[in-house]
């Protein structure tokens, strides 16, 4: 299904459809040469999802997410997938606790199947809330240690690339990922996580890099808010 795609979107208690790439929407390239798709509200969906894609540089991909909410939504949640190639094996996320323990964590096999790494307490709560059990294929998260800030790493070290995903800690509440060997290939940020009131707007902002080998310095350099 592509990078940067919307794909399971939740509010509390409330999963809306399969998939948001499922729903009818439509796209258009704007004067700038970005694209915005839009979804409009449904009976089943009280809200408007709009995403606005543009490259920041040829390997530089920015996403804005704009949710415009048609009644109360608590615990709002875009699920945005990412799914690379198979030889982008490596999957790592930016985690830790104290200072002296903030490092890559690489989402190996021995720590279980699909691994949630949550901002913080806050974060926790809307994982255990019941939205992972809604069907087709719910989810059992295993915990991990807290995000340092939202960044995450998909390494093809056959090929020499390194992809590099993150948005602002006000932006994005978790990041997942399947244990890295699994064909998937994927990360997912957890965008929004936030309440929202009839006529509200809010905005999630995500960013993806993509550059040859990149160090764990250079990789931590990639953390400036998108669309600076």
């Amino acid at each position: 299904m592509g990078l940067f795609s919307h794909y399971r979107v939740f509010s509390a208690g409330k999963r809306y459809g399969t998939a948001a790439w499922d729903w009818p929407g439509e796209a258009r390239l704007t004067s700038d040469g970005a694209v915005e798709a839009r979804w409009p509200a449904a009976t089943e969906r009280p809200f408007e999802l709009r995403a606005r894609y543009r490259w920041a540089a040829p390997n530089i991909l920015d996403l804005e997410t704009t949710v415009v909410a048609k009644t109360n939504l608590s615990r709002f949640e875009s699920f945005l997938a990412s799914y690379f190639a198979a030889d982008f094996t490596n999957s790592l996320v930016w985690a830790g606790g104290s200072e002296g323990t903030r490092r890559l964590i690489a989402a190996e096999k021995k720590f279980g199947a699909w691994l949630a790494f949550p901002r913080d307490d806050g974060a926790l709560a809307i994982f255990r809330d019941g939205r992972w059990k809604f069907e087709p294929n719910p989810v059992d998260w295993v915990v991990m240690p807290k995000l340092t800030r939202p960044l995450a790493v998909r390494r093809a070290p056959a090929a020499g690339l390194t992809a590099v995903l993150s948005s602002p800690a006000s932006d994005c509440f978790a990041i997942c990922t399947p244990q890295q060997s699994d064909p998937h290939g994927s990360l997912y940020l957890s965008l929004f996580g936030c309440d929202l009131k009839e006529g509200e707007t809010a905005r999630a902002r995500a960013r993806l890099v993509v550059a040859p080998d990149l160090s764990e310095e250079e990789i931590l350099e990639q953390r400036t808010k998108p669309g600076e």
